[in-house]
């Protein structure tokens, strides 16, 4: 699959875009008559949108021998604010995914060829 002349599908991008669906479709939700609870699930979708991603970093990252840097909890609770508050794009997503992705798993960024 090509998105435009000179980037390719990879597996960082594929976790982004399933991210990004999850965050658009919402599919996860939590019934209960308890506000409490509805308040503390209040970001499942975000939260596993989150998940999935840092996952799909660090599985990739163990596969292909990244070296990782630990990743703050700041970052991970800023990057839950944007997933619940911004209006993000799939390629802001991609974005977003590609540098984390490098800075802290040590994959480098792909898909992209030089035109040399």
């Amino acid at each position: 699959m090509i998105f435009h002349e000179q980037t390719r599908i990879n597996e960082i991008k594929q976790a982004a875009l399933m991210a990004y669906w999850i965050l658009k479709l919402r599919p996860f939700m939590i019934k209960t008559p308890d506000p409490e609870r509805l308040y503390k699930f209040s970001r499942i979708n975000e939260g596993f949108a989150a998940f999935y991603l840092l996952s799909a970093f660090k599985k990739y990252s163990q596969i292909n021998g990244a070296k990782e840097k630990g990743l703050s909890s700041r970052l991970v609770e800023e990057l839950m604010y944007a997933f619940t508050y911004w209006d993000l794009s799939k390629e802001s997503i991609i974005l977003i995914s590609e540098s984390i992705a490098e800075s802290f798993f040590g994959i480098e960024a792909q898909g992209i060829q030089n035109v040399d």
